[in-house]
């Protein structure tokens, strides 16, 4: 919020989101309508001993599952994006995810790797054609600054 209590919040125009092809190039995906990035949650593990502080269940963050997630497209057959799509489903390929600032200027980058667990690609006449790719983080992802260049060329 501004000093004047107006809303700052953003648009997500000028997301990106990359695969890698079979070769392990990350290829931009085209006409990406949603992204969801990975949303980490640690898993319980109960430490509960015979003398726990008023016989109360004790718990400690154990490991970090990277959860999943789904990434939606104007499904488009058989285009460049199809064909990295097919290729990668049910196989470990890394991914860059881009959110952008209000410019539409790369402000974020995560890198990691996934799998495509399925894609669904519903057909209902005179509607638009889109693709649901439902898919499983793997391993740490990495988060900061883009090291993609602006758009227009710039740094």
């Amino acid at each position: 919020m501004d000093d004047n209590g107006n809303s700052e919040a953003q648009i997500a125009w000028g997301g990106e989101f990359h695969l890698a092809n079979a070769e392990g190039a990350l290829i931009e995906l085209d006409e990406v309508t949603e992204i969801n990035p990975p949303e980490e949650a640690a898993e319980d593990v109960v430490v509960t001993h015979m003398k726990s502080p008023k016989k109360r269940i004790e718990r400690k963050p154990g490991m970090i599952d990277p959860g999943s997630s789904t990434v939606v497209l104007n499904y488009i057959p058989n285009s460049d994006t199809d064909k990295v799509v097919a290729g990668a489903v049910h196989k470990v390929r890394a991914f860059r995810q881009i959110i952008p600032d209000d410019a539409g200027v790369p402000a974020i980058q995560i890198d990691g790797f996934l799998y495509i667990k399925s894609r669904s690609r519903p057909m209902q006449v005179g509607q638009l054609m889109q693709t649901t790719l439902n898919v499983q983080f793997t391993g740490a992802a990495d988060e900061g600054a883009p090291d993609v260049p602006a758009p227009g060329g710039g740094g």
